[in-house]
């Protein structure tokens, strides 16, 4: 197997291994508070990246050596895009589900692109309005709930609005991504700092609720194995193979893959008998479809947005 074929395999499993995360998030009891999961989700990442730092010297030496500036951005990034961001995903998928919160969750790709127009002052072409209009179409067939959902007051419109939001916290913190790769930030130090600081976050959001801590040590071997495998296998092991993969393949031959995860997420809820109606399948179908034209145009942008996630 020659090195691109190798990159397109690590460029797969990343993308499985993020699509399966909603999957492995419902695994938890769904009971145990949100901000603890992420917590805990976060504490695992945040020690195995330190670790390749600690083994690896010239990371050590950059750690060490960071500005006030960056850390100020890196800190702003931790705890906007894995503090807040994570917390709205994990509430999402348990209000609404899998297929529609990973759905939703994927249009942080093109309002990354609408902000990267807005305040990167690229430019907005007729291209970007017709697929914005083609996600947007499919993002309101997703709000038809028809009698598919048993909706308890206003908690399913309450979890598309916070799947929404968080696509939007995703956006703008890929402009942040953005700043520090380009000041030669290395990708596993800002993984780092993200990990570490969302973790952070939701150990003082867990505080200042008055959370039970007593409840983690409730938890079954199911909830710490799927706990594991989000901090180990998810958002560590997959950033590295997705790194490799980058480091081999063009851009624009990895964004192909990008939507891959969604896929399985989707198909994930299917197997644990998520029901959606045809007009919300229809939805998902045109939504996924604009984010691909997205993908296939920008793939600049859509690189920064898969960096900074990191």
């Amino acid at each position: 197997m020659n090195n691109e074929k190798k990159a397109m395999l690590h460029v797969l499993i990343f993308q499985a291994l993020i699509g399966l995360t909603p999957l492995f998030i419902t695994f938890v009891n769904p009971h145990f508070s949100a901000a603890l999961l992420v917590f805990l989700r976060y504490s695992f990442s945040s020690v195995f990246f330190l670790l390749l730092i600690v083994m690896r010297k010239h990371l050590l030496a950059e750690l060490l050596s960071l500005s006030p500036k960056k850390l100020f951005g890196l800190s702003i990034l931790g705890i906007l895009g894995s503090g807040l961001g994570s917390l709205l995903y994990v509430l999402s998928i348990r209000l609404i589900g899998i297929s529609l919160s990973s759905t939703i969750q994927s249009l942080d790709i093109p309002i990354s692109i609408l902000l990267a127009v807005v305040f990167l002052k690229e430019k907005l072409t007729k291209s970007f309005i017709m697929k914005g209009i083609i996600v947007l179409v499919g993002f309101y067939l997703l709000t038809i709930t028809g009698n598919t959902f048993k909706v308890s007051g206003n908690t399913f419109f309450l979890g598309v609005f916070i799947a929404f939001l968080n696509a939007v916290v995703f956006g703008v913190a890929s402009l942040l991504g953005k700043k520090l790769l380009q000041v030669h930030t290395s990708p596993t130090i800002v993984a780092f700092f993200r990990q570490g600081l969302g973790a952070m976050t939701n150990l003082f959001i867990a505080l200042i609720t008055f959370q039970a801590f007593s409840s983690v040590l409730s938890l079954q071997l199911k909830d710490w194995g799927a706990i594991t495998f989000l901090g180990i296998f998810t958002g560590g092991i997959g950033y590295i193979l997705y790194y490799k993969a980058l480091h081999v393949l063009e851009v624009k031959k990895i964004s192909l893959f990008f939507i891959s995860s969604t896929v399985v997420s989707v198909l994930a809820g299917i197997a644990i008998g998520e029901r959606l109606s045809i007009i919300q399948w229809v939805g998902v179908g045109i939504t996924l479809a604009g984010i691909t034209l997205f993908l296939r145009e920008k793939t600049s942008t859509v690189e920064e947005v898969e960096e900074e996630q990191v």
